[in-house]
């Protein structure tokens, strides 16, 4: 069965809206999987439903946290195998100035030069001033990381796509050619 285009860049991004609506359909669907794992309302019947909504909420926001240390992890260590990639590349472009081989090559390195800057962009920090933190509530602070967290998935989901195409060209060219160092 063939997978169309937008089909394959749904699954591609569909885990990770963006939109205002998306993003309030997904915290709802967690936090209905969270209130069913924990059968949160069922056995804190005495519990008042806000009391509900705020554990289910910080629940919910501990998960996109770890999410997002999850998302550190595997950047950094793309952000590594991008060094080797650009360290071979460097050695193979030394070697040629001309011809279709250097053009390939050149492609490759823009290609990870590109997922490194989307690696990069992945581990960028930026923190809440103390005052903006202090005026959100728990609701508002759950979809701003939910957004931050989507927004970094994708990032990184295109650094690995990047990068896999250009370690690719870089196997595929170091077996076809016959290189002598």
């Amino acid at each position: 069965m063939e997978i169309g285009k937008k089909a394959r860049l749904t699954m591609l991004f569909d885990d990770a809206p963006l939109s205002s609506s998306g993003i309030k359909r997904y915290i709802f669907a967690k936090q209905d999987q969270i209130s069913r794992r924990y059968s949160i309302g069922v056995s804190f019947k005495e519990i008042e439903m806000d009391d509900q909504k705020v554990r289910v909420q910080s629940i919910l926001y501990d998960e996109l946290y770890r999410d997002l240390n999850a998302l550190d992890a595997k950047a950094g260590g793309l952000c590594s195998a991008n060094a080797i990639t650009f360290a071979l590349l460097t050695l193979l472009l030394e070697k040629l100035t001309k011809g279709p081989s250097y053009f390939v090559l050149n492609s490759a390195y823009i290609l990870s030069s590109v997922g490194f800057v989307f690696c990069i962009s992945v581990l960028f920090v930026r923190w809440s001033s103390i005052s903006a933190v202090e005026r959100r509530t728990l609701e508002e602070m759950v979809e701003s990381i939910c957004y931050v967290r989507n927004r970094r998935t994708i990032r990184y989901r295109l650094a690995v796509y990047a990068s896999i195409i250009s370690a690719i060209v870089v196997c595929v060219y170091s077996i076809g050619s016959k290189m002598t160092y």
